[in-house]
């Protein structure tokens, strides 16, 4: 799936309207955002300050892919000197599968100090 068609199809199911997000996506990637694709899975990174982002995850991906998704971002991502990332997940399952990928890579997976974010990982 095209990275537009991955968004479209997860906003969908989570009952927001595919267009609003779309644009909010766009608007984003105008202010210096980044998007990172892999198979049907898009990570918008949205920056907040040097090297510190705000991300969005959609993905069409069955748990298992999107786990090894996931490990192949973060690791592209500290490469490139990024220190801390951001989110809000109102996936009970995401916010697990991130710990245990955390745990993994042996970073830290924090509760936000950030309103507008539940949760953060310092890399």
């Amino acid at each position: 799936m095209k990275p537009s068609e991955v968004i479209s199809a997860d906003s969908h199911q989570r009952g927001l309207n595919e267009n609003t997000v779309l644009k909010h996506v766009h608007d984003r990637l105008k202010k210096g955002g980044h998007l990172l694709h892999e198979s049907n899975t898009v990570l918008l990174l949205e920056p907040i300050a040097p090297k510190i982002y705000a991300t969005h995850l959609f993905t069409q991906d069955s748990p298992l892919t999107l786990s090894k998704i996931l490990l192949q971002f973060f690791h592209g991502i500290e490469k490139h000197g990024t220190v801390r990332l951001y989110g809000q997940a109102d996936n009970s399952g995401i916010i697990e599968l991130l710990k245990h990928l955390t745990k993994r890579l042996n970073v830290s997976f924090q509760p936000s100090d950030l309103r507008g974010y539940n949760w953060m990982i310092q890399l």
